[in-house]
């Protein structure tokens, strides 16, 4: 009796090497934008709904929102309020 061998496993497809050339723009969280900002959520959120200079928050799925981080460094180094916690406007 001849034993047949099983046929030779697939190999996996690799997944793309995350390359630190990166053509895709940074994406950070809402904590990782406060925090790049010098505030707190609420104070992030507040800017978010009444500054409408602010860059915008990008909805990736129902639970998930990030912010450019270029767009937001650009947006604090334009801004004299943002970055250092206050903002002169009423809210």
């Amino acid at each position: 009796m001849t034993h047949k061998q099983p046929p030779a496993a697939k190999p996996k497809p690799r997944a793309p090497s995350i390359s630190t050339q990166s053509t895709e723009r940074p994406s950070i969280r809402p904590k990782q934008a406060a925090a790049l900002l010098g505030v707190g959520l609420a104070t992030l959120y507040r800017w978010q709904a009444s500054r409408p200079d602010m860059p915008r928050a990008r909805k990736l799925g129902p639970r998930t929102t990030v912010y450019d981080r270029t767009e937001l460094l650009a947006w604090r180094d334009e801004s004299p309020e943002a970055g250092n916690g206050s903002y002169g406007g009423q809210v």
